[in-house]
């Protein structure tokens, strides 16, 4: 059984026991008394349980737990639409990264599979509200400031934070690149999200950026959101599997970059 595999398993023992004790673990899985405790430890960081005399106890968090399905930090590759279109349209952010970069990370599962490929960058300092990513951040690179707030999730399976007024915790920020991805764009509506808290901190972005990189897969092309974050003028380079032909067409007549596979 894979390590991720065993988490998830002892994860939904857990909610389902309330109570486990590392004994009954190590017997059901077959492996030493160190091993589950590293699990728990894991898990524990995550929030969803606390450690006891010889195991582990589900913390009671009604309101939370019937609204947020996954822990911060694992994604479900196979629910993810597009995932491998989505791990391409990632690297190719990874290339517009140098050595020594101060990044703006924004929310999103391709927001979270380029926090994953940055250990490939060195001296990087990262901007974020992505809650999934900041366990992987803080492994990958250098330094991390996390922007605090409310906390949402649009998708069960990753987490972002906004305050109404971002400005007061960036005031003194200046990134060289943001990285962010979106619900939607389209040519009349611009780009759109499905959360209103997510549009407090993408109407922050100009303010602190020299770059702005939108990843966007062809399935967000034609589709609106929710909330109007911005013009797609406001942004600097597209970043895409594929840009259908209208769209490459705006974006050559409003100098707006666009990289693709």
């Amino acid at each position: 059984m894979l390590h991720s595999e065993r988490l998830e398993n002892i994860r939904n023992i857990i909610k389902e026991k309330k109570i486990i004790t590392c004994n009954e673990l190590c017997s059901l899985y077959n492996v030493s008394d160190v091993t589950i405790r590293k699990d728990l430890a894991i898990i524990e960081k995550e929030g969803l349980i606390k450690k006891i005399h010889g195991g582990a106890a589900l913390i009671e968090k009604p309101e939370i737990k019937q609204k947020y399905q996954q822990p911060l930090s694992d994604i479900d590759n196979s629910k993810v639409s597009n995932y491998d279109i989505k791990v391409k349209i990632a690297q190719l952010a990874l290339d517009q990264i140098d050595d020594g970069d101060i990044i703006f990370l924004g929310s999103g599962v391709t927001c979270y599979i380029l926090a994953t490929l940055l250990k490939q960058k060195s001296n990087l300092l990262v901007v974020t509200n992505n809650l999934s990513a900041v366990s992987v951040l803080i492994q990958n690179v250098d330094k991390v400031l996390l922007i605090g707030g409310e906390i949402s999730t649009v998708d069960n399976m990753t987490y972002f934070s906004s305050v109404r007024n971002p400005s007061q915790q960036l005031e003194s920020v200046f990134v060289n690149k943001a990285f962010t991805s979106c619900s939607g764009i389209d040519l009349k509506a611009g780009i759109t999200v499905n959360s209103i808290i997510s549009t407090y901190i993408y109407k922050a972005i100009p303010d602190i950026k020299r770059q702005w990189f939108m990843m966007i897969d062809d399935q967000k092309y034609q589709k609106i959101g929710m909330y109007q974050v911005c013009s797609t003028k406001s942004v600097d380079c597209i970043i895409s599997n594929k840009i259908p032909k209208e769209y490459s067409e705006y974006f050559n007549s409003n100098n707006i970059q666009y990289i693709t596979l």
